[in-house]
């Protein structure tokens, strides 16, 4: 299950992720240009995650729904590098109906949520204050958002060091599927990712592995040449 959390006011938008892949998957590299950052899947050659030197957030997430898939689909994280080349960062430039099902957070500033469901796309109203997005291959999406919600309403402020420290969370004897940083015996957490931006100031971390074990390190942004993450 992958989880994203943001938070935004009129001073500071905060965005943090922590990407749960099965244990088989192959690490990644980021790729950045003049223009743009996001980590490389070797597989797909897409990504899950990228931001634009116009401060643009872009994040994709598996969405659960009853699908059955199409023998010619391109990997979805060519939306997001789609999205990354295209200047406007417009959905309505992409044929959807190559991918299957995905949510998707377009960032800048606000928050824009949108998910497909392999034949139509809906942008979901965003109601809390905080945003929680959740993914799961196994039907515990919408138990485990409602539940992460739930907690962060107990806290009176979320900033980088909180997400930092959330995102490498897991109960005591508990590492397993339903924690923000999982470590199941069929997928775990293999990188976290936080993104903040105020007042004009936008810097990202990333940690190269799980965060519970593994620092947070700042990245240089859109630079010229690609630079291995894991």
């Amino acid at each position: 299950m992958c989880t994203l959390i943001g938070y935004k006011n009129k001073n500071r938008r905060i965005i943090g992720f922590n990407r749960d892949i099965h244990i088989s998957r192959q690490h990644t590299k980021t790729i950045s240009t003049r223009d743009y950052w996001y980590p490389q899947d070797p597989l797909g050659k897409g990504s899950w995650l990228g931001v634009h030197r116009d401060g643009t957030f872009l994040c994709l997430l598996y969405y659960d729904v009853d699908y059955q898939p199409k023998g010619d689909e391109r990997s979805r994280g060519h939306i997001i590098t789609s999205l990354l080349e295209n200047e406007k960062h417009q959905l309505d430039s992409i044929d959807l109906h190559q991918f299957g099902p995905f949510q998707l957070l377009i960032s800048n500033p606000e928050f824009h949520v949108y998910k497909w469901n392999g034949q139509m796309l809906r942008q979901v109203e965003i109601q809390d204050e905080i945003l929680v997005l959740t993914s799961s291959s196994y039907g515990y999406a919408d138990y485990r958002r409602n539940w992460i919600l739930s907690d962060l309403s107990l806290f009176s402020q979320i900033d980088r060091l909180f997400l930092m420290n959330y995102l490498a969370k897991h109960q005591p004897g508990d590492k397993g599927e339903m924690q923000i940083c999982m470590h199941g015996y069929r997928s775990q957490t293999t990188s976290s990712v936080i993104y903040e931006d105020q007042s004009l100031k936008r810097e990202l971390y990333i940690t190269q592995g799980a965060p519970c074990s593994q620092a947070y390190q700042k990245v240089n942004l859109f630079l010229n040449t690609n630079n291995d993450e894991e």
